[in-house]
């Protein structure tokens, strides 16, 4: 186990997520939730991956980050003072309180921000959408939305 993941899974339950191996998932009315560790193949980096994945879009009800439809690395949304500790978190090492708070704050927030159409249109018309990946059929969907 990562010792990241012994750290934020009692925040992460107590929030409405459920974890699965490094994955965790909170189910909204209009999209899951999704929070990912990633351990680099290459070496002892780790990545925290956020995903969105809209309802109405599919039919998965665990889907992993890579099939959401609106995704980033927590380092893009991170408060600038924890950003860099995001980008030198490692998969071995206890993690520092800047860490944690990195996932459970500023990761949290935003997929709060992402939990409804409206929300999600939000981001797309915003200069944060420019990080990250949105599906193609995400834009037209969250327009109707208005």
């Amino acid at each position: 186990m990562i010792p990241l993941e012994a750290s934020i899974a009692p925040a992460l339950k107590a929030s409405g997520f459920r974890k699965k191996a490094k994955t965790s998932w909170r189910h909204c009315p209009e999209v899951i939730q999704v929070l990912n560790l990633q351990k680099s193949p290459y070496g002892d980096n780790l990545y925290i991956n956020l995903g969105v994945y809209v309802r109405s879009l599919g039919a998965e009800q665990y889907p992993p980050e890579n099939r959401c439809h609106v995704q980033i690395r927590l380092e893009w949304v991170a408060h600038s003072e924890r950003e860099q500790c995001v980008v030198a978190a490692n998969s071995n090492e206890v993690p520092t309180q800047a860490l944690i708070d990195a996932v459970l704050i500023d990761g949290i927030a935003w997929l709060c921000n992402l939990a409804t159409l409206t929300g999600i249109r939000r981001h797309l018309e915003s200069s944060g959408s420019k990080k990250g990946l949105v599906f193609h059929e995400v834009p037209n969907l969250v327009a109707q939305a208005k």
